[in-house]
């Protein structure tokens, strides 16, 4: 199996765990490239230079998630695109992407709920409306992707994909270990941008 999978990560360097998603992303024999979109370059945690997949993004200011998330994805190279926070760490990746190619959905989601309950990496069809933290890990690919309105900076994202997207599954598996949220509670201006985050959604995605 050949090395196919690109990996989009916004970072604020926040989290103690991105250097562990660096390390085992950059090690994967299915990933070939990682677009780390640097919002906070003055606070890097780690040695860039010793991962050999990474295409280190900097940017003068804060751009946020969801433009961050758009930007990355004009970026890869490859049709399969996993996009990741940053706050979590994932043993055995590989094994994770190998099941997502076994499957043919266009979107696939983090089941955040069942998180090391079992030992399997499982994939089932995704119904119902979108549960808390299946942004936090998902798979895409690059054809489908919607572009996020860049008005629309932490909230929503993922819901947008979500509810656009009808071909769709849902992914849970162990040997994670995830801080959950960590950069969004550190956000300064928070309440503000996530108010105009909820005005721009519902005007122009809400049905």
């Amino acid at each position: 199996m050949t090395s196919n999978f690109s990996v989009v990560i916004p970072t604020m360097w926040l989290s103690n765990k991105t250097p562990c998603l660096l390390t085992e992303l950059d090690n994967s024999s299915l990933i070939n490239e990682i677009i780390l979109i640097d919002n906070n370059p003055e606070k890097i945690t780690c040695n860039i230079s010793k991962f050999k997949k990474v295409n280190h993004v900097k940017n003068k200011n804060n751009i946020f998630v969801n433009p961050s998330w758009n930007l990355g994805v004009q970026l890869c190279k490859n049709t399969n695109i996993i996009i990741t926070n940053d706050d979590l760490c994932i043993e055995n990746i590989d094994r994770v992407l190998r099941e997502i190619l076994n499957h043919d959905y266009d979107l696939i989601g983090l089941d955040y709920k069942n998180l090391n309950k079992n030992s399997e990496v499982s994939v089932k069809n995704k119904i119902g409306s979108m549960e808390k933290g299946f942004g936090c890990f998902f798979y895409i690919k690059k054809e489908k992707y919607i572009i996020i309105d860049n008005e629309i900076k932490i909230w929503y994202g993922d819901l947008i994909l979500h509810n656009l997207i009808k071909n769709k599954g849902i992914i849970s598996f162990n040997r994670i270990d995830i801080e959950l949220s960590k950069t969004v509670k550190n956000t300064t201006n928070l309440t503000n941008i996530l108010t105009k985050d909820k005005h721009v959604y519902e005007t122009k995605y809400k049905n």
